[in-house]
C-alpha cells in the first residue's frame, strides 16, 4: 500500500490554520494511508507542539531556529 506525507508550515499566526488542519486530518483522513505529517515550526509554541505529538504519533514537529514573524501574506519574512 502506497502511503502519504503531508506537510505545512505553520508560526504562531497560524496557530488557529493549524489546529483546524491537524484535526481536520485526524477526523477526516484514512490514517492507513498517511505515513506521517509534518510541520516545519517557525514559531508554534511548545505547548501547541506537545500537546498534537502527544494526541497522534503521526504528528511530526520539525524545530526551525529562525522565529518567522510577520502579518503579510508575501513578504521576505
Amino acid at each position: 500500500m502506497k502511503k502519504y506525507s503531508l506537510l505545512s508550515v505553520a508560526n504562531e499566526g497560524y496557530k488557529d490554520f493549524l489546529h483546524i488542519f491537524l484535526n481536520s486530518a485526524l477526523e477526516n483522513l484514512n490514517l492507513e494511508y498517511i505515513e506521517e505529517i509534518r510541520i516545519l515550526n517557525t514559531g508554534v509554541d511548545d505547548d501547541i507542539v506537545k500537546y498534537y505529538e502527544e494526541k497522534n504519533n503521526k504528528i511530526k514537529f520539525i524545530p526551525y531556529k529562525n522565529i518567522i514573524k510577520t502579518d503579510k501574506p508575501w513578504d521576505k519574512g
